[in-house]
């Protein structure tokens, strides 16, 4: 509950500073927990979550911005979340990673290396 009363403070931050794309990390949200986020956000909302509420990535974007979803990786442990697109007929990647720690770090560059 505390965890959903903090990401609609961060919501109501967000549509203040009229966000058009979001990267947000450490979400701690279970897949259902997101999908009060997609209630509350205009637009998009991609994210990478994990079984327990730890780690956590995701990718918001405004309803303003024409990007048209082609493919989505995501990461069964919730680090990285990879989002191939076309906006305004330009192929796009977005790339949200979260890597707390060197060790993290260093495992993920065996997977995209």
């Amino acid at each position: 509950m505390v965890k959903l009363a903090k990401m609609k403070q961060v919501i109501s931050r967000l549509k203040q500073f009229k966000s058009s794309d979001v990267y947000l990390q450490e979400t701690n949200l279970l897949s259902d927990e997101v999908i009060k986020v997609k209630r509350r956000w205009s637009g998009q909302v991609i994210s990478a979550s994990y079984l327990s509420q730890t780690r956590g990535v995701m990718i918001l974007i405004h309803i303003s911005v024409s990007f048209e979803v082609n493919n989505t990786i995501r990461d069964i442990g919730g680090r990285y979340l990879i989002v191939q697109g076309t906006l305004i007929n330009e192929k796009l990647n977005m790339v949200n990673i979260y890597a707390r720690t060197m060790t993290t770090l260093n495992s993920l560059k065996i997977c995209f290396c």
